[in-house]
């Protein structure tokens, strides 16, 4: 039904702007359908490209739905009434008003609308999902996998920590071994020595909290041998202090605020709290999260404190924060004894980790930093939004790396795709999209029930391209991921780290023999490329293909 729509129409929907990068690049894209840049402004094409770039986006409104069930004949009209149990004897203008009134959410009136207007089943509106703020974790339904023999070591070593007092401990281990299981297996043991307290698990993102609640679950159904309680301190949940022994589960943001407007509160929870688990340790250097930390611990210091890390502290490639947070923890890290060989070598060896294979696409842009720039990545250790936001709109660049992920959907490969911003992302996969691959986009304004859904259809294997900015750097595990495709430059060891880490799951634990990892190389004016960060992840890679 978007052929009711005039060509003037088409083209204010999708915008003067995104029709002329589009004009300017979508002809050089082999097979893209478009041959000259005059093409796209055809009726057809255009209706093409408002459904890939602004067609979800525009149904969520009211209006827009008003304005195309408008132009539906009266026979039409009158049977999409049926269909949707509405009397078809109502005057034309009631039925118009009734039908595009309706609630645009995961239902059967919206599913039936979107079939009868011929809508791609993707506009389906997410499911909304409520998660509750406390839940009892129940007798397992699974059977249970024990720790792996360097997981038990680093375990044994923790254990052993925590028969002393007021221990600080930071555990390293690399992206893809099992941090947060091995974790857990020590906060269960722990509880289940120690009933009636409590653990605090403290996250910087959604994703990072629900994957440490379902990793709790899961070994606590196993091995806990009392009811232990969930609670959640993240997004839409407040921070509730534990009445039972639970596992409290905050977002550092979440403390942070909650902290502020209730100072008695961070006593109230720590006055029970026997462990306190930060993860991703290197964000407890930054100020506000630091202040967390030392709230909880001030009133009641006889709290361990464990961090998890990859990459302890190194925002950049100089020491001196990874000295800082390895103090922090009063000098006390643990990581994973693998004889004479690297810690890489020895979890490939196992089929813990995958064997990463890059095929690092050049640009040969040369793009040169502003004065601002330039003192930003001095004091930050990386790249301002700025510099991101402004070589992601270099549509020659774009181009280039629109083949090459067009070449890999080709093969239908598995892809996890990092923008250097909330722009380049949407305009790729809008592209991706209007070729005929099925794409979906996801950034920090994401609904919450959306992006989850997204992540539960890459996950089955019904959705194969992610693009995504801001997120999905943690907290995410999609075991049979094929491609990791970093668009983005950065100097930050520990975001290059998370980034590739999605696709380091070997077969021993339910991903894949190799990955390949598609890294986007510039010429940055004065610092070349960021081969330095590369670089220091050698260990990683083995060939090139």
């Amino acid at each position: 039904m978007i052929n009711r729509l005039q060509i003037q129409e088409l083209q204010d929907l999708v915008g003067k702007e995104t029709l002329q990068r589009l004009a300017a690049i979508i002809q050089f894209i082999p097979n893209s359908g478009i041959s000259h840049p005059n093409d796209i402004y055809e009726k057809q094409n255009l209706e093409r490209i408002f459904l890939s770039f602004a067609g979800q986006d525009a149904f969520q409104k009211e209006e827009f739905r008003k304005k195309i069930i408008s132009r539906l004949s009266d026979e039409e009209i009158r049977s999409l009434a049926q269909k949707l149990g509405l009397s078809d004897l109502l005057p034309f203008s009631d039925l118009v008003n009734l039908i595009s009134h309706k609630a645009w959410t995961d239902n059967s009136e919206t599913k039936i609308l979107i079939d009868f207007l011929r809508l791609p089943e993707s506009y389906i509106p997410s499911a909304r999902t409520v998660i509750p703020n406390i839940e009892t974790v129940k007798r397992p339904e699974s059977p249970y996998k024990s720790l792996k023999d360097y997981q038990n070591e680093i375990f044994r070593k923790v254990e052993g920590n925590l028969e002393n007092p007021l221990q600080k401990i930071l555990i390293q281990m690399p992206t893809g071994s099992g941090k947060t299981r091995t974790a857990m297996e020590i906060i269960c043991a722990e509880m289940n020595k120690n009933p009636g307290k409590s653990v605090i698990w403290i996250a910087n993102s959604e994703e990072l909290c629900e994957q440490a609640v379902e990793c709790f679950r899961d070994v606590w159904s196993h091995i806990g041998t009392f009811d232990a309680d969930i609670i959640r301190a993240w997004g839409p949940n407040d921070v509730k202090y534990p009445i039972n022994s639970s596992f409290l589960v905050a977002g550092f943001a979440k403390l942070h605020s909650a902290f502020k407007r209730n100072p008695e509160l961070a006593k109230v929870i720590s006055n029970n709290l026997h462990l306190l688990i930060i993860d991703e340790a290197h964000q407890v250097m930054a100020p506000t999260y630091k202040e967390v930390v030392t709230k909880l611990r001030e009133d009641n210091f006889s709290i361990h404190m464990l961090g998890l890390t990859a990459t302890p502290g190194r925002g950049n490639l100089d020491n001196e924060e990874t000295r800082e947070l390895i103090g922090f923890f009063s000098g006390n890290r643990i990581d994973i004894e693998s004889g004479n060989q690297t810690v890489f070598q020895y979890l490939r060896h196992k089929k813990i980790l995958a064997h990463i294979k890059k095929d690092p696409l050049y640009t040969n842009m040369v793009f040169e930093l502003t004065p601002a720039e330039k003192k930003y990545l001095k004091s930050h250790y990386d790249f301002s939004m700025e510099f991101l936001e402004r070589i992601s709109l270099d549509d020659m660049r774009n181009l280039e790396i629109i083949k090459k992920l067009k070449k890999e959907c080709e093969l239908r490969k598995k892809i996890l795709f990092f923008a250097g911003s909330v722009n380049q992302s949407k305009f790729i996969c809008a592209i991706l999209n209007f070729m005929g691959y099925r794409a979906e986009h996801l950034d920090g304004s994401t609904k919450r029930d959306r992006r989850r859904n997204i992540i539960t259809e890459f996950k089955s294997g019904d959705l194969n391209i992610i693009c995504n900015f801001g997120v999905l750097t943690t907290g995410f595990d999609a075991p049979k991921i094929d491609v990791v495709f970093i668009g983005r430059p950065t100097m930050s060891v520990v975001l290059y780290s998370q980034m590739v880490g999605r696709g380091l799951r070997g077969p021993a634990i339910g991903g894949k023999e190799s990955c390949k990892l598609i890294d986007v190389i510039d010429n940055i004016e004065a610092y070349n490329s960021p081969d330095n960060v590369y670089e220091y992840f050698g260990e990683y890679w083995e060939e090139n293909v």
